[in-house]
């Protein structure tokens, strides 16, 4: 009974679309034959990974047109950094790459961390990646001002995390003042005088 509850939506869709010329006309020629259907798309993807919008024949098309997507080579973990060892190009439908749901390039994703679990094999969406967070809130963290020829640095705890290029504000150690900077990609923040 289970294998027939199974395959009750092909049977509803292929009732909802008509039987055409050559189909079968009964339910259990409906099954019989739904049941070949999936068996032989069985055999076609065995082996394959799977992945939402890739099919066989898509990835065949798509490597003829030469159209890729970076995906994972190993399943990755929030807060693990996208780096190019562990990203490989995946032949991809003309259609997904250009949604822009999922990243076009591996340089797209240069500096970036996983937010969730990213599959092996499976392309990575833009919102399964964050930019890596360079300042954490409460850590302490090397200020630096530069002015001309004026060049002064020192410590200070963030108020707030914040990736390369945010604003952020901070406690300066030694007054207790509250300093605004902007966070650089080496982890630093810079501050502009006023």
């Amino acid at each position: 009974m289970r294998a027939r509850t199974a395959f009750l939506p092909c049977l509803a869709m292929a009732l909802a679309l008509g039987c055409g010329a050559g189909r079968a006309q009964s339910i259990s020629a409906l099954a019989t034959q739904a049941e070949a259907e999936r068996s032989a798309q069985g055999d076609q993807h065995a082996g394959a990974p799977s992945a939402p919008g890739l099919s066989a024949g898509a990835e065949t098309s798509a490597a003829q047109l030469n159209l890729t997507l970076p995906v994972p080579s190993v399943t990755l973990y929030p807060g693990d950094a996208l780096t190019p060892a562990v990203l490989t190009d995946r032949p991809a439908p003309r259609n997904v790459v250009e949604s822009g749901m999922y990243a076009p390039r591996a340089d797209a994703l240069a500096g970036k961390v996983a937010r969730r679990v990213l599959p092996a094999g499976v392309p990575i969406s833009m919102s399964s990646v964050t930019d890596a967070i360079m300042v954490t809130k409460g850590v302490t963290a090397r200020v630096i001002l530069k002015e001309g020829g004026l060049h002064i640095s020192g410590y200070a705890t963030p108020l707030e995390s914040g990736s390369a290029g945010a604003i952020v504000r901070l406690k300066n150690i030694d007054s207790g003042q509250i300093i605004i900077g902007e966070v650089q990609a080496d982890g630093s923040v810079r501050i502009k005088m006023r």
